[in-house]
């Protein structure tokens, strides 16, 4: 009974270490309801541990590892995902790409509900089975 009843737990995320998209959005946005392109851009710059402004591919992986973000052991794929130009960094440019494309009404700010969906879309969805 007790196996089971942690079993569940942990699959509703009750005991799961993993940050959620929804604590990453109420971490960077400094008034709870919406995301700037700055902003954004400080949730994958949080990863560029040597400060150059941009994020190499270790650095994401440790950076995502260090989180404690969803898949750990898809970071390097995720890291493909961000890396919207395949120059092996992510950059302001990538992020701005990724702000835009989750930017559903194009008003230059990610309310909760768009930032939601679109880090699922790119970061959570189990589409890259494939």
């Amino acid at each position: 009974m007790v196996p089971l009843l942690l079993l569940s737990l942990v699959v509703s995320g009750v005991l799961s270490k993993s940050i959620s998209s929804s604590t990453l959005f109420h971490d960077f946005s400094a008034d709870n309801r919406h995301l700037t392109k700055t902003e954004f851009a400080h949730i994958l710059l949080s990863f560029d541990s040597n400060s150059d402004n941009h994020v190499s591919i270790s650095e994401f992986e440790s950076g995502w590892a260090h989180k404690h973000m969803r898949d750990p052991d898809l970071a390097g794929y995720f890291f493909t995902v961000a890396d919207e130009n395949d120059d092996l960094r992510i950059t302001r440019a990538d992020m701005d790409y990724l702000f835009t494309i989750m930017d559903f009404d194009a008003d230059d700010t990610l309310s909760s509900s768009e930032f939601l969906t679109g880090w699922h879309n790119f970061f959570e969805a189990d589409d890259h089975d494939d």
